[in-house]
């Protein structure tokens, strides 16, 4: 199930700056949509670097952190008051992340090639042509 994220704005920003310099419209709107897809339903240790548990008790209402709970949209106040567990997206050095290093390989890989893959199916593919090539994010 795709984690539910407050802040899924910054989630679109970031997307957009690896999506920009794409020389293909395609590729722009599979950043877009499938790898959206992919980083909602992350799990395990790849959830754990991206997103975390919003708590609100735990808001030090600084840049990067979690706003607080008298700040949130309404939806997220009616959500956590149901007791729903919302996650919030860390923005800060995302492409120091192993997720989104394997994100800009696959994207400069696309560049070149069609599109049509899972993402899985984008990162085997786009980690054999990284390592012929020494391409290092």
């Amino acid at each position: 199930m795709p984690v539910k994220i407050i802040n899924e704005a910054d989630i679109d920003r970031e997307l957009h700056r690896f999506a920009t310099p794409a020389h293909s419209p395609s590729v722009k709107q599979w950043l877009k949509t499938t790898v959206k897809a992919h980083l909602l339903n992350l799990k395990g240790a790849d959830r754990d670097e991206n997103f975390r548990v919003y708590v609100a008790a735990s808001v030090k209402d600084l840049y990067g952190e979690p706003m607080p709970f008298d700040k949130l949209p309404d939806w997220a106040k009616i959500a956590l008051e149901r007791g729903e567990t919302l996650h919030w997206f860390d923005p800060i050095q995302v492409q120091k992340r192993e997720t989104w290093k394997t994100i800009k390989r696959i994207t400069v890989w696309l560049n070149s090639f069609p599109l049509g893959l899972a993402f899985e199916d984008a990162d085997r593919q786009a980690t054999a042509w990284a390592t012929k090539v020494n391409f290092r994010p």
